[in-house]
């Protein structure tokens, strides 16, 4: 144990009331020194700790930001290149004028990945370094975005107005008269397509605004232009105006130069065969309704029918082709001429014929004291053409003669007896008018000269005026059976029907041919054995053994 001694304070000099005071002062100073000099040491030992641990942990922080940031870029090269590819694709199928497109993408595929991407840093300094990349590549991708879809709405008002273009470029090469039209309602929609864009603002707008309708009005002013020229060979005398000459070079004024001498030269080319092929088809129109016309003027039977409907139908042919009727003058003056040589032949040969039964009318009633036969029938006869000019000269000369004498019963009687001899079918009807014709010019002439005989109107009397008169005409009953079995009276078949005998007023034959079909209905018909062919007894027309006409 150590040997403590006992401290002997000396005598300081103090004074009584003083020295409790001062040395419990004194005892203060003393110990308030010592806890400065151990305060002292102890700080400056904390000092020099804190300074070990400050330098520590700044080591950690910078070697902690190192590897956070050396991650953190390539994971923010990974995501750049994603994000970009995704946005890339998102573009590809997006519609160019929807305006949320960019903005949902930002929104809902990019801004997830950037929060996710920031939330990998711990350090000030890296989230910091994070903080500004990540701030930089939302700026990018905003401003990539907004062009894009710019862009896309730049390039599909494109695409639309090069169609709209060429469809208005067709309408004006069509019609190049619509061309001031139609450069107004081009320009009036692409600024009304370009102005309500939501993808195109500003400078982008006025881009695209200025370069389709410089381009566009370039295409219609050519196109108006080029129609212009096909449609008439000729350049358009507002070619050179100051209102379209901006949109023509001078190397494409050349080219349409050329064009305008090509159709020029082209459209004389076609005129011609148009011209040509017009001519074609007139020539063949008018021989077609010639042919037609010329077919018209046969029935089915083969009989000639021409008449004046045929003269008016051919002049609405004519009138109706006059190309063709001028090109083919000589088609139309044959036409012409032959039908009016038919006609007139008609004409003739109606008026050297008779109706039978108004020829036998007016026959019998020369003989009927109570209505008899007049001049102005016979005239009516003659203008219905139911009479023919011999017949009208015969009747009218006897009517004329005003011979009382056959009118009387005796005359009345004795005519009605000639008729019954040559025959009441229409073979002898015909043949009794004749025979009238022939007899009374004869009766009433002796019958006035004072020379007609006694027997003149006995018809036992062969040698009687009327016998003699009648001879030509009359039939055996032979013959007259024959005329009712070619009629068909009895139903027979041609190849039952014999051989017809020739009227007396002809030379007697053994034999002749049967008489075609297309014959048998005209009374009139004779076989001339002499010249070998039929022909008919009144209008010397004939034809051939197998009824084929002479012409």
């Amino acid at each position: 144990m150590p040997n403590i001694r006992e401290f002997q304070t000396p005598a300081l000099g103090l004074r009584a009331n003083e020295t409790g005071v001062e040395a419990t002062a004194a005892a203060a100073r003393r110990v308030g020194a010592e806890y400065n000099e151990a305060g002292g040491s102890i700080a400056a030992g904390g000092a020099a700790i804190g300074q070990s641990i400050k330098i520590a942990g700044d080591l950690y922080d910078d070697h902690l930001t190192h590897q956070e940031i050396s991650r953190g870029g390539l994971a923010l090269a990974g995501m750049m290149g994603k994000k970009t590819e995704d946005w890339n694709t998102a573009a590809k199928g997006a519609d160019p004028n929807d305006p949320t497109v960019a903005n949902k993408f930002l929104q809902e595929s990019l801004e997830p990945d950037l929060e996710k991407f920031k939330e990998g840093f711990t350090t000030q300094r890296s989230q910091q370094w994070a903080e500004s990349h990540v701030d930089a590549f939302r700026q990018h991708m905003f401003v990539k975005t907004s062009a894009d879809m710019a862009s896309l709405a730049g390039e599909a008002i494109k695409a639309n107005y090069r169609q709209t273009t060429n469809s208005l470029a067709n309408t004006v090469r069509n019609d190049p008269t619509s061309l001031d039209f139609v450069l107004k309602t081009y320009e009036d929609t692409l600024t009304s397509v370009v102005g309500t864009s939501t993808n195109l603002k500003g400078a982008d707008a006025g881009r695209i605004k200025t370069e389709l309708l410089q381009k566009g009005k370039e295409e219609l002013v050519k196109s108006a232009a080029l129609g212009h020229i096909e449609a008439t060979g000729k350049m358009p005398p507002w070619s050179t105006d100051p209102k379209y000459s901006p949109y023509i070079t001078p190397s494409e004024l050349k080219q349409l130069e050329v064009a305008e001498r090509h159709y020029a030269t082209l459209n004389r080319s076609e005129q011609r065969a148009a011209e040509q092929d017009a001519d074609r088809k007139a020539r063949v129109q008018l021989h077609s309704d010639m042919n037609a016309l010329e077919l018209s003027l046969y029935d089915d039977d083969g009989n000639l029918v021409a008449s004046k409907d045929h003269i008016q139908k051919f002049r609405e042919i004519v009138r109706a082709n006059p190309v063709g009727a001028n090109l083919e003058r000589g088609r139309v003056s044959g036409m012409f001429n032959g039908l009016t040589r038919m006609i007139d032949r008609q004409n003739r040969v109606k008026a050297s014929l008779d109706d039978d039964a108004t020829r036998q009318d007016l026959t019998n009633r020369l003989f009927d004291p109570d209505n008899p036969t007049t001049m102005l029938q016979i005239g009516l006869a003659v203008n219905d053409g139911k009479l023919s000019q011999r017949s009208s000269k015969n009747l009218g000369a006897i009517v004329k003669a005003e011979e009382t004498s056959i009118k009387d019963p005796v005359m009345k009687v004795t005519m009605g007896g000639a008729k019954q001899l040559l025959g009441t079918d229409p073979v002898g009807a015909g043949n009794y008018a004749s025979f009238v014709q022939v007899f009374l010019p004869q009766y009433i002439a002796q019958k006035r000269a004072g020379t007609l005989p006694a027997n003149a109107l006995d018809l036992k009397d062969p040698k009687s005026l009327i016998s003699e008169s009648m001879a030509p005409y009359k039939r055996t009953l032979q013959q007259q059976m024959q005329d009712r079995i070619l009629r068909g009276d009895f139903g027979l078949e041609p190849a039952m029907q014999p051989q017809l005998q020739p009227p007396r007023s002809q030379p007697r034959a053994s034999t002749h041919p049967s008489i075609p079909e297309t014959l048998r209905e005209n009374p009139n018909v004779a076989w001339s054995p002499s010249k070998g062919r039929f022909y008919d007894v009144r209008t010397r027309q004939s034809w051939d053994k197998d009824g084929k006409e002479f012409k």
